[in-house]
């Protein structure tokens, strides 16, 4: 059984993330944990029943949304709901490690959209603390399942063989085919293992580039090949960190146009 993780606001970002998981879930038995969190602002003399009410609100508005997609799912895919208080970002994290959800699925943007912004708050708030794969659909996007993957990174370690596991699951899943783009930005972008001992039995199309960064070297790719998903592994140390300030990420650090998988680095190195 896989479980994912899909937070909503009722936005038509976020439905698009859910109506992609989906997908994905119609592969193979799963389970959807369709969550969405609120937060309430505690005044003196509030009663409890506030919070209860609110609750069961939010718990309709998601079996109503469950409604207009039950005509996408078929018999392996399942959905739970749950309505909860608290900050989005922090419940998104501590859900997904209490059900020991596989994948988390989010819009890049949810209700607030801002053109110069590629991730939101929420999801960034997520991106720098899960050690679950997360993966991000950016703003209308409503394309199928991957075709053509890319895997880009700067440095594999001897650890990569248990980093990229949820990565070669879902590449297997989708059947799809694999290119390999090694950006190297500096003389540590290295590898410590060999990449026909990561990807067995899976043929791949491989390229070397030079860039600034890692997503400089993936924006320099797509721009002359056509890839549906994009799969990095968020390191502990990089690009994620520097931009965790706000929470927001920038289009002119990090934008790229397709479904984005980040696959938490080993975590004996954040330790």
């Amino acid at each position: 059984m896989i479980k994912y993780l899909v937070p909503t606001d009722y936005s038509a970002n976020s439905l698009h993330a859910l109506q992609y998981a989906i997908q994905l879930a119609n592969k193979q038995p799963s389970i959807i944990y369709l969550y969405h969190f609120y937060r309430i602002k505690e005044k003196a003399g509030m009663i409890m029943s506030f919070e209860e009410r609110l609750q069961e609100e939010n718990e309709r508005q998601l079996e109503d949304l469950v409604a207009t997609v039950a005509h996408l799912m078929d018999e392996n895919t399942r959905i739970e709901i749950k309505a909860k208080s608290g900050d989005a970002a922090t419940q998104i994290n501590w859900n997904a490690e209490v059900h020991g959800v596989d994948y988390i699925v989010m819009g890049a943007q949810g209700e607030t959209m801002d053109p110069q912004v590629s991730f939101g708050s929420t999801l960034g708030g997520v991106i720098k603390s899960t050690i679950t794969p997360i993966l991000i659909i950016p703003p209308n996007f409503a394309g199928g399942l991957p075709r053509r993957i890319l895997f880009a990174f700067r440095r594999l370690t001897t650890h990569a063989h248990e980093v990229i596991r949820p990565f070669r699951w879902l590449l297997s899943l989708c059947k799809a085919k694999l290119s390999v783009l090694h950006v190297i930005a500096s003389e540590d972008d290295t590898m410590e293992v060999e990449l026909g001992d990561l990807f067995t039995h899976q043929a791949f199309h491989e390229v070397e580039i030079k860039a600034d960064s890692l997503p400089a070297g993936v924006a320099a790719y797509l721009a002359e090949n056509s890839m549906d998903w994009v799969c990095m592994i968020k390191r502990n140390r990089g690009i994620f960190e520097r931009l965790f300030t706000t929470n927001r990420f920038y289009k002119e650090d990090f934008s790229i146009p397709v479904p984005v998988l980040l696959v938490p680095e080993w975590k004996a190195t954040a330790e």
